[in-house]
């Protein structure tokens, strides 16, 4: 007798796939924002970020790079590992990003790149959460939001140069 295959499969299979380009386009997207970024000559240039001494761009350029090399491996036999540490790296920084969302309600300056960087975190997280460890993204998250309160130097002033 035949098995029978679940109704359900052909969607988890198309699924699966939506998540793995969600997966390339969104980190692709993230690092054309940052370059417009470096030649955006708007309300952005009021807006400067360090994070442990280096500028936020370098920082999200290099997650998003990180994230674009996870994702092959997360259909490999080091996929848990995978998983786990894009865990980590979109929950620490969807963590970053409330805290500079903070700074940027308490200056009254809103910058259009920093929002949609914020929006392409939360996609991401939003797509992956069904894979993640829920613990261990709930502490990556904390940790984030920790890290930038005692590590972030942000500046509100116009730079001249």
């Amino acid at each position: 007798m035949a098995r029978k295959v679940p109704v359900l499969l052909p969607f988890a299979m198309r699924w699966e796939k939506l998540v793995n380009l969600i997966n390339v386009v969104l980190p692709v997207t993230g690092i054309c924002l940052i370059i417009y970024y470096k030649t955006c000559g708007t309300t952005c240039r009021y807006l400067k970020g360090e994070f442990l001494g280096f500028d936020l761009e370098m920082w999200g350029f290099l997650l998003m790079v990180a994230l674009l090399a996870l994702n092959p491996l997360r259909r490999t036999k080091v996929s848990t590992h995978a998983n786990r540490i894009s865990t980590v790296l979109i929950s620490s920084a969807l963590g970053g990003e409330a805290v500079l969302l903070h700074f940027q309600v308490t200056n009254d300056i809103y910058c259009p790149y920093c929002i949609s960087f914020l929006s392409i975190i939360l996609l991401l997280m939003v797509v992956n959460f069904r894979d993640m460890q829920k613990s261990l993204a709930f502490s990556a998250f904390v940790a984030g939001v920790v890290a930038f309160i005692l590590f972030f130097h942000g500046s509100t002033l116009p730079l001249y140069g």
